[in-house]
């Protein structure tokens, strides 16, 4: 495959040219386990157009990546588990292993899935062109714990628990005089996410509140008053979405989320700022009639 974009990068114009090619094969072993194995390969290329001179004092910039995956999955009487990773080696970046372990069991109307992840963001070539430090991928270490309860065909709720650490995290640096994309050190943090589900006859409704509390944060941007939140995040969030079906034609949907106050850098120099709670809400009405 093949992507093309143009973009403004500090007031640069830039095309940027991406081909993509991969390759994957499912391995039916026998009528409970499988076995998914690939690879893909990328190579993306960006042009200055106008200055001829800002990646890194050339004009144009050219980076590669090649990475290897499989997963094997195996259904047992007891439960599902699910064992997989992923190696990508990008030419810039460097090499980078993610492994993924998870577990289901479901009975009549409850499910439960463990889940241990790990994943990785390697930088794009915006990042690379923007900055002067040498970046690495950014890894992301998380344990999930979901339990969901099926109540009848019309009504469902799931609980997620989750506890997650980035290092080597990406961030833009304000701080410096420089101004760039780096890695810092490490931040951790843990939550719950919950979700209620309704579809029936007259409509469908979802229901949803997120709960985060900071627990580590080695990254002096990333830093606010309150220890418990990170810069731009809120602590708490809750989104709903909502359908009535006024006749076969005509409906009327309601969705939008709430989210609590946060901390950013303001405009003042860059100080930081404290922000109100937001309600962001949107309504419409649709009709539809079939020929």
């Amino acid at each position: 495959s093949r992507l093309r974009t143009n973009a403004w990068y500090n007031d640069y114009k830039h095309t940027t040219e991406q081909f993509t090619y991969n390759l994957t094969s499912i391995f039916n072993i026998s009528e409970r386990s499988n076995l998914l194995v690939g690879a893909e390969y990328y190579d993306i290329s960006a042009i200055d157009k106008v200055y001829q001179s800002e990646f890194r004092g050339r004009h144009t910039i050219d980076y590669d990546s090649l990475s290897f995956f499989a997963q094997y999955e195996l259904d047992t009487d007891f439960a599902n588990f699910t064992v997989g990773g992923r190696y990508e080696d990008h030419s810039y970046a460097g090499g980078s292993f993610v492994p993924r372990v998870g577990i289901t069991k479901t009975w009549d109307k409850l499910h439960v899935k463990a889940l241990y992840s790990m994943a990785f963001r390697t930088p794009q070539i915006s990042l690379i062109s923007l900055g002067n430090y040498t970046i690495e991928p950014e890894e992301t270490t998380s344990y999930e714990i979901e339990v969901g309860y099926r109540f009848n065909d019309k009504v469902s709720l799931t609980a997620n628990l989750f506890y997650a650490t980035i290092e080597d995290i990406l961030i833009f640096d304000y701080s410096g005089a420089g101004e760039a994309y780096c890695n810092w050190d490490e931040v951790t943090n843990y939550g719950l996410e919950t979700e209620l589900r309704v579809n029936d006859d007259w409509g469908s409704l979802m229901l949803a509140y997120s709960i985060y509390q900071n627990e580590t944060n080695d990254v002096p941007a990333m830093v606010t008053p309150d220890d418990d939140l990170l810069m731009g995040a809120p602590a708490h969030k809750f989104s709903f979405n909502g359908t009535y079906n006024i006749t076969d034609a005509l409906t009327a949907n309601l969705n939008g989320a709430w989210i609590s106050e946060r901390y950013a850098p303001s405009k003042r120099g860059g100080m930081i700022e404290r922000f109100n709670s937001d309600l962001l809400a949107n309504a419409y009405l649709q009709y539809r009639k079939d020929n």
